[in-house]
């Protein structure tokens, strides 16, 4: 008998932090995956999502192979980036200049915590985008060949945005820095004893940050002013990514990995929060988006 049916199943909490293969442990298969993702998204390091995919045995090269096409072309990005732009116009949050300044942020570090920002804000995007082309490719009954998106479409990549302060492991976030961080939570069902939106890790050096953002969002949750910005984001996005849908193939190959669509599931429903607060934060801060 196993110890999970002997003892009952184990609570997401006892499961630990959501797995994820690290730039620095990759294999050349994984590491050129990562690259590629990063430089077709003009940011310094992959998300989350695919570092999560990445764990399970062929399920990120699967899933690349069939979203290459689209993020080569520049259509995914476009729309996605197009998308939250129009959707989010005028809407801000958290802290200005000012304000960062009185929390000890000398200039350096409010250049820093705005790159962090702007490299999110370019990645969450165009992430939901892809994860929902893959789950529209899982669930086609019956899956059928598709057109490969415009090869011969001339589209460059912006540069990537360099120099982001890394990111802190997650069991060295002091304890009142990551309550403060689970605090920050638009969707009760998402399990925060295992997702730590790879955003905030950057952030734990400056805890008067973290404190004043948690300040400002936590209440906006409440009001259920940011759950229904993420319900408009999400809807917006779906739409485009309904048009796009028809470009990507079947994925035989990554249906076949148990626990991938759960996956997929899962980030679709955090990934539009992330989206919704790093925009409204760039905007409060008072920054261009690069």
């Amino acid at each position: 008998m196993s110890r999970e049916a002997e003892n009952g199943p184990r609570s997401h909490a006892d499961l630990g932090p959501l797995a994820e293969v690290d730039v620095r442990d990759a294999s050349p298969e994984i590491a050129s995956i990562y690259g590629d993702i990063a430089r077709l998204s003009g940011i310094p390091l992959p998300a989350l999502i695919w570092r999560h995919l990445a764990t399970y045995p062929s399920a990120l090269p699967e899933a690349w192979h069939a979203l290459r096409p689209l993020y080569a072309s520049g259509l995914a990005q476009e729309a996605a980036w197009r998308t939250v732009g129009t959707t989010l116009a005028g809407e801000s949050a958290g802290p200005g200049v000012d304000d960062l300044r009185h929390a000890g942020l000398d200039t350096t570090a409010i250049r820093a915590y705005g790159r962090v920002l702007q490299s999110y804000n370019r990645s969450n995007p165009v992430n939901f985008v892809g994860v929902r082309l893959l789950l529209a490719a899982l669930r086609e009954s019956p899956p059928s060949p598709a057109p490969t998106a415009p090869s011969n479409r001339a589209w460059n990549p912006p540069l990537p945005i360099a120099d982001l302060i890394p990111m802190v492991p997650l069991p060295a976030i002091p304890a009142e820095i990551r309550a403060l961080i689970d605090d920050i939570a638009a969707d009760p069902s998402i399990d925060r004893a295992r997702v730590v939106p790879s955003l905030y890790r950057h952030l734990v050096p400056w805890p008067g940050l973290v404190r004043l953002l948690h300040d400002d969002l936590v209440p906006r949750i409440g009001t259920g002013e940011l759950p229904d910005l993420v319900k408009r984001v999400s809807g917006a996005l779906q739409h485009e990514s309904d048009g796009l849908a028809p470009q990507i193939g079947a994925v035989p190959g990554l249906a076949a990995i148990e626990g991938v669509s759960g996956v997929l599931d899962r980030f679709s429903a955090l990934i539009p929060e992330m989206i919704v607060i790093g925009t409204l934060l760039h905007n409060g801060l008072g920054e261009p988006q690069p």
